[in-house]
């Protein structure tokens, strides 16, 4: 399990290889549709898709060698993990890029009945790990990204031809590249965990946080996708209006929601999880608490979504100073020993690193939307 974790934290750094493009389409093209330029939403797209095409060639090419270094070295493990791979990574950029395109309300529909579907999927496809644990993890991987790029390819909203422009790159990188650099930060942040396990504890020890994993990947399909609506929605009142303050609903009005739909499945979670575990996955008794303190950092990173304004206004830098104030706070949390020197210790600095973050954006959010200021 150690070895998938790795490659599964390979999956969470897929997004960094568009150095920004797709930031910066992700907050152009619903801008320039709110100020009524379709033609440029278009030209964006193509130059986006572009960049997408080059960097998959690549990402095939690399893994490719890597599978076949791992031949050369005669373990089985890491080729058929790299072997693997080498279709989910790239088709998960692909996906990316695919998702960034769907920018209105019919759209956002579709986007919720595919990750509805390919979460009922990945629940239909749990009986492989029992056929084989290995070859079922892999296929499972294989089966689910690919669902998901096919749903999203089918109804498409831009059916464009790769296109290169240098402006419109320009344009693109100029915007996305500092999204892009704090996007990196929050994924070191989300990553803190797995990165002190694997470099204070080893990779046994990762294997058996996979439960407390599972649960955060889990608990952060709903903030997501309540995320991939915000953004592209609040940046096109921003492109309309031109002013901030309209977007506090926005932001905000979702947070009790989600508390609503999570907090049940968290006190489930809570007081039945040592049970869960030790019918369904007795291999990892040793994860159970860490498991239960996992549960409540999802509920806290599922209360960021007001953290969206600050790409949306431009305003990197302030984002950047409260993630790497947040990710502090895990590094000291952990290194003092807040909740041990063990996998619990490891979900409880970040717990309190969650615990910072949600509540510093959502303070700093607040005062941006208050501010009756223009770009």
């Amino acid at each position: 399990m150690g070895v998938y974790n790795f490659l599964q934290l390979l999956v969470t750094y897929v997004p960094l290889l568009g150095l920004g493009v797709f930031n910066g389409l992700n907050r152009e093209l619903p801008f320039s549709l709110g100020q009524g330029n379709r033609e440029e939403a278009g030209r964006f797209v193509a130059v986006s898709l572009y960049v997408c095409c080059t960097i998959c060639f690549v990402m095939v090419v690399g893994l490719s060698l890597a599978t076949y270094w791992a031949r050369l070295m005669n373990n089985s493990l890491w080729f058929w993990g790299l072997g693997a791979f080498t279709s989910v990574l790239p088709l998960t950029f692909y996906r990316l890029y695919l998702e960034v395109t769907f920018r209105t309300s019919h759209d956002f529909n579709w986007l919720s009945v595919v990750k509805l579907v390919t979460a009922m999927a990945g629940l239909a496809l749990v009986p492989l790990m029992y056929i084989d644990s290995w070859g079922g993890l892999l296929g499972r991987a294989i089966l689910m990204t690919l669902l998901g790029v096919c749903l999203l390819w089918i109804k498409r909203p831009y059916r464009v031809w790769p296109m290169w422009d240098v402006l419109t790159f320009r344009r693109l990188l100029s915007v996305g590249l500092p999204i892009f650099i704090v996007g990196y930060l929050y994924v070191l942040f989300i990553n803190m965990d797995r990165l002190i396990i694997t470099s204070e504890l080893n990779l046994t020890a990762l294997g058996a946080y996979t439960p407390a994993l599972l649960i955060l990947q889990g608990m952060m399909i709903l903030p997501t996708s309540v995320a991939q609506v915000i953004y592209p929605r609040a940046a096109e009142s921003y492109g309309r209006e031109g002013t901030i303050r309209q977007l506090l609903p926005i932001l905000f009005i979702p947070l009790p929601i989600m508390l609503i739909i999570q907090l049940p499945f968290v006190l489930i979670g809570w007081f039945y999880m040592d049970e869960i575990i030790m019918r369904f996955m007795p291999r990892f008794e040793s994860g159970i608490e860490p498991t239960r303190w996992s549960l409540l950092v999802g509920l806290v990173l599922s209360m960021t979504t007001p953290a969206t304004v600050f790409n949306i206004v431009r305003k990197q830098r302030l984002y950047a100073a409260l993630i790497l104030f947040s990710i502090l706070t895990v590094v000291v949390a952990w290194k003092f020993n807040v909740g041990g020197s063990d996998l619990l210790g490891v979900s409880i600095a970040m717990l309190c690193g969650s615990i910072c973050f949600a509540t510093l954006s959502a303070i700093c959010a607040w005062y941006l939307c208050m501010r009756k200021t223009y770009e």
